[in-house]
């Protein structure tokens, strides 16, 4: 009993080489820097037309929400100390107010990704996690 030897892969076999081709590309995704994988830079460099226009209009008014948002309690702050000359103990109390609800943020995060109620695809992350919850 004799046994032939095997056709090499990619010839005789169309979808052997869209096989080759995609996995170069694949290849060639994990060299590129880690903050060119990330999913906004990579749709926006791949983008085109009226689907960039979309996407750049879309990030801008995400940013101008995310700005508003970590503005507005830093902002409360500073008009709550010119206009109110707030004492020590009102210091005290909204500092322990923000740790308390960036304590529970983490804790009832993390207690959702434990339990399995969301999961995240490993190449998407960057490796920075607080608590289960990556950053």
């Amino acid at each position: 009993m004799t046994l032939s030897n095997p056709e090499p892969v990619g010839e005789g076999d169309p979808g052997a080489t869209g096989l080759a081709a995609e996995a170069s590309q694949v290849a060639e995704r994990r060299r590129a820097p880690w903050y060119l994988r990330l999913p906004i830079l990579s749709h926006l460099r791949s983008s085109v037309g009226l689907q960039r226009g979309m996407l750049v209009t879309g990030l801008v008014l995400v940013g101008l929400l995310l700005l508003t948002a970590l503005l507005a309690p830093l902002l409360a702050l500073v008009l709550a100390a010119l206009l109110r000359r707030p004492d020590r103990r009102w210091w005290a109390s909204t500092a322990v107010t923000v740790l308390a609800l960036v304590a529970l943020t983490i804790g009832v995060d993390s207690l959702m990704i434990a339990v399995d109620l969301f999961r995240f695809a490993e190449e998407d992350l960057l490796g920075i996690r607080i608590g289960l919850a990556p950053v």
